[in-house]
């Protein structure tokens, strides 16, 4: 009995251990806020739609990515570490 429980707590470890290995660190967090803001700005302006109303929501959304309260989708995360803009095109800043 103890022997499993052993090995119960040991799967936990490493589950814990990996996790916290796959989360962005903070500069990484920074760094796809700072992006978002970039990339969602250009679309606007790109689509003549850029206004206040859409700044602070560009702003708000990558607030939120710095702070780690929300995440970069997959595609996303894969046109960060790329240099990309939405379009798949390479960002301006």
């Amino acid at each position: 009995m103890m022997k499993i429980l052993g090995y119960i707590a040991i799967g936990i470890i490493a589950l814990l251990i990996i996790g916290n290995a796959m989360k962005p660190s903070k500069e990484e967090l920074i760094a796809q806020g700072d992006w978002l803001v970039t990339t969602s700005i250009n679309e606007a302006r790109a689509n003549d739609r850029l206004d206040q109303t859409q700044r602070e929501i560009c702003g708000t959304a990558a607030g939120r990515i710095r702070s780690g309260q929300a995440t970069l989708s997959k595609e996303a995360i894969d046109s960060f570490e790329k240099g990309l803009d939405w379009d798949g095109k390479p960002l301006k800043e």
